[in-house]
């Protein structure tokens, strides 16, 4: 090994809480050997199952390809990756471009004999926790829901889990103005005109897509079953992508769902259906004898064709109510209208 006066030496700590007590433990690993931090890298809050989503780390193997230094300094492997495929990859294109990868509190060297077998462990390690708190976290909420208690997530015209007057007007009026025919994109244009604080725009973000309500933000809230104050958990799960670090939902079987009715937190009556009000004031015609259901006029309207179309499979059941002819689905809707699923 070079003597430590000529070696460019760097410092990475990615994906750290807090990041002062793993700043000062690797600082004062890297004085103790005489090294000099030229640079830090840094992912706050942001999981290590992936490195797609992670700009920190991407940043640090950027640099370290390019030679701007020749030794990564954490706190243990956990903070470069959770991921076991990830972690090893990683070490290896680090150690081809003779960067030295050092962890201060597991022990760790990429110099030493037998390093890749401890990366290895690491990385399922790190798998396992990212499995254990997920069971967890998953439990805890699945009890919660069973009790019928809040199980998170934020919804507008809601404020610590009751209805907002305020937002509850808007909400309202998005549903009549959706059934009167107005376009989502039109109704967002509409409120952003009247300078009607958006959903989340309190919120403290780092980033935002756009300022103001958007069109697609009127759409979730057509979707929302909560306005009918029916509370649903485990609809869906979120999926990530192990590149990007992207998540996705996809739904789960309708056997894993749990719901219940909360007349407390209704906004809308719940003739309106999960995002449309019908526009027909006539008497709706009774179903012939032989079973086939006839459409209301007001549900072949274009806003509704719209709506038909974007609504998940889970969704369809209240329009059902109304006409459309997918008869299985309606019995299984009938089964759990009157109370909790």
């Amino acid at each position: 090994m070079a003597p430590t006066g000529v070696i460019s030496t760097g410092l990475c700590l990615t994906n750290t809480s807090p990041i002062a007590d793993q700043v000062r433990v690797c600082t004062e690993h890297a004085d103790k050997h005489g090294w000099q931090v030229v640079e830090r890298f840094e992912d706050q809050g942001i999981s290590g199952a992936a490195l797609g989503n992670r700009p920190g780390i991407l940043k640090l193997q950027e640099a370290a390809f390019a030679g701007r230094f020749n030794v990564v300094l954490v706190t243990d492997l956990s903070r470069l990756s959770r991921s076991q495929g990830d972690l090893s990859k990683m070490i290896d294109r680090l150690v081809a471009k003779g960067v030295r990868v050092v962890g201060v509190q597991d022990g760790y060297d990429s110099l030493r004999r037998g390093h890749k077998l401890q990366a290895g462990l690491s990385g399922i390690i790190g798998e396992a926790f990212c499995e254990m708190v997920k069971d967890r976290t998953y439990a805890a909420l699945e009890s919660r829901a069973k009790e019928k208690k809040l199980t998170g997530g934020r919804a507008y015209g809601y404020r610590d889990g009751k209805v907002d007057k305020g937002e509850a007007y808007i909400v309202r009026e998005i549903f009549g103005r959706f059934a009167d025919g107005a376009s989502c994109r039109t109704i967002a244009t509409d409120l952003n005109a009247r300078r009607i604080p958006s959903p989340g725009s309190s919120w403290k973000r780092s980033t935002r897509r756009a300022a103001g309500w958007m069109g697609s933000g009127v759409r979730v809230i057509l979707r929302n079953e909560r306005y009918r104050g029916v509370i649903c958990w485990n609809a869906s799960e979120r999926v990530k992508d192990p590149d990007t670090g992207r998540c996705k939902r996809v739904p789960r079987p309708r056997k894993e769902w749990i719901s219940h009715v909360d007349e407390s937190l209704r906004i809308i009556r719940r003739s309106l259906g999960p995002g449309m009000a019908p526009r027909s004031s006539g008497k709706h015609r009774q179903a012939p004898e032989s079973g086939r259901q006839t459409e209301i006029p007001a549900l072949r309207s274009a806003p509704m064709r719209r709506l038909r179309r974007s609504l998940h499979d889970h969704q369809r059941h209240e329009l059902l109510l109304l006409g459309l002819p997918r008869r299985p689905r309606l019995r299984e809707f009938d089964s759990c209208s009157t109370g909790p699923c």
